[in-house]
């Protein structure tokens, strides 16, 4: 698995290390680093077939508007 993150050069966070809980959008659960974001918009991440287990974290929820 791969996460892609795109930044203007100069931008202070283009280095990885700062973007660290940094608020990402995603398109889909599976096609990113979950965890090493903060607040997020992965749809699917709390259905049962990617949470099985009911530890994926709600800040993966936490920036999805319906």
């Amino acid at each position: 698995m791969y996460a892609v993150a795109v930044a203007k050069c100069t931008d202070l966070t283009s280095n990885l290390w700062n973007l660290r809980g940094k608020t990402i959008c995603s398109t889909a659960m599976g096609d990113l680093a979950g965890e090493y974001f903060g607040q997020s918009c992965v749809p699917g991440s709390l259905d049962y077939d990617y949470n099985k287990l009911k530890t994926n974290p709600r800040a993966l929820c936490l920036r999805c508007y319906a």
